[in-house]
């Protein structure tokens, strides 16, 4: 996990700190797929992150990377990663949350960039690392409770909740929010400019 305002959980947070979140949920969702991984924390420091990701790449063949893929200031993951040798392959989704997805190579490993906020994490994890890991999830086709607001560019991943044979689409939608995940059973997917209540539905 990238960033140095993150903390432990149960840590005093001292101004301009966040808990670490996306550790410990990444670790749970590898959990789930029968991998045991500990998640790192590293600052926003090129040298110490650089040092960091050469060693992982060393000895991963997978590597999740969570944060620092996006184009602000202290998003330095992906330029380091092209220093140290990793090939791009994608970076950069049309879909909300989680548009700053980033995948690439070196030799054997894999490379996910992984959006920093937790929710768009969490819905990047599912749809493209664990199909790599378990592969694709099968969805069917359910009514929603209301017609979801599509937008025009891009797909959008909602948080749901089946109810009987019904989509409840739920609140708190926006990427840094993790609250409606704990209620969700599904994702439904809203294709670009959509206007249907008939939603793709993928269990959680």
């Amino acid at each position: 996990m990238t960033g140095s305002e993150l903390a432990s959980l149960g840590r005093h947070l001292r101004p301009g700190m966040i808990y670490d979140s996306n550790g410990p949920m990444l670790e749970a969702a590898l959990a789930e797929e029968g991998i045991t991984a500990r998640a790192r924390r590293v600052k926003d420091e090129p040298a110490i992150l650089k040092k960091e990701l050469s060693l992982a790449l060393l000895s991963s063949d997978l590597l999740l990377i969570s944060g620092g893929v996006s184009v602000g200031d202290a998003d330095h993951s992906r330029r380091l990663l092209g220093e140290l040798g990793v090939q791009t392959l994608f970076w950069g989704v049309a879909q909300k949350p989680g548009k700053p997805l980033f995948f690439g190579r070196k030799g054997r490993t894999l490379v996910f960039g992984l959006p920093g906020n937790p929710a768009a994490a969490w819905i990047c994890f599912h749809q493209y690392v664990k199909p790599l890991l378990s592969g694709v999830t099968p969805s069917q086709t359910l009514r929603a409770d209301k017609t979801p607001k599509a937008d025009p560019k891009k797909t959008l991943f909602l948080k749901a909740r089946r109810v009987g044979s019904v989509v409840e689409l739920l609140g708190g939608q926006q990427s840094h929010m993790l609250g409606a995940l704990a209620e969700a059973d599904a994702l439904a997917r809203v294709e670009p400019g959509s206007r249907s209540r008939s939603l793709e539905l993928q269990s959680l």
